[in-house]
């Protein structure tokens, strides 16, 4: 009985070891491999039809994401092929295709086992397992510092209402100060910030006939002022003339 369980176990460790694509660094297959074409174009049933085939003959030893770890495998040397590696990946088709067909010391010559489709199909479906190479990020480009349509708007309207505000305490603390003409100008060019502002409107409207007084005062003073002048002038101009005419 002991015997039969020990044959069993041997039988099976020498199948697992003959489904392996072999690691070896010196399998190099012919250069009249390199030139034959894969003759399944690759699609995803095609690939799909390989992995079944990877599944039930490969797996054991290549590991169930190909990469030369399966458990039937660990005894082996050289290793199983990590079928995703570049080492395996820059092969051409032909050249993978060729060491599947003929096989080498523990991987099994599969040409009389698996169909020459099937055999392109596992070459398609090895093709699908290549590791993804590190993505290289894009340098950052700078952050541009030029605020953008939305935000110029929005500080635009910002400092529109800051100004009106200004302008407003100006025009009220004028008119305080009973310079009716400062206040009329400074209620004027809010009105220009805020053309449908009634409020402002009705301000501006009260001040007007103030301002227009003051304005009139302003003219008759600058007149008085200059007719005060020219009379000055005058009495000093007598004066003068009376001094020269005394006699010495």
């Amino acid at each position: 009985m002991k015997q039969k369980v020990f044959l069993l176990v041997s039988v099976a460790s020498i199948a697992l070891i003959s489904f392996a694509f072999v690691q070896g660094s010196d399998w190099k297959a012919p250069s009249s491999a390199k030139a034959l074409t894969n003759k399944v174009k690759t699609s995803s049933k095609s690939v799909k039809a390989g992995k079944s085939i990877f599944e039930s003959k490969c797996v054991v030893c290549h590991g169930e994401k190909a990469k030369g770890d399966g458990p039937g495998g660990k005894a082996l040397n050289p290793k199983p092929a990590n079928l995703t590696s570049e080492k395996v990946q820059t092969q051409t088709d032909g050249e993978i295709f060729w060491k599947i067909t003929n096989g080498r010391g523990a991987m099994v010559k599969w040409e009389s086992i698996i169909s020459e489709t099937d055999r392109w199909n596992l070459v398609n479906f090895i093709r699908s397992v290549r590791a993804e190479k590190p993505k290289t990020e894009a340098p950052s480009k700078p952050t541009s510092t030029e605020p953008s349509a939305q935000d110029k708007a929005i500080l635009a309207a910002k400092e529109k209402e800051a100004n009106y505000k200004k302008i407003i305490t100006e025009a009220e603390q004028t008119a305080l100060a009973k310079d009716f003409i400062g206040a009329k100008k400074k209620y004027t060019e809010a009105l220009a910030l805020q053309p449908d502002n009634v409020e402002l409107s009705e301000k501006l409207k009260a001040i007007e006939p103030l301002a227009l007084e003051q304005e009139k005062r302003e003219v008759l003073k600058t007149e008085i002022k200059k007719e005060l002048k020219e009379e000055l002038k005058k009495e000093l101009k007598e004066e003068l003339l009376k001094e020269l005419s005394k006699p010495e």
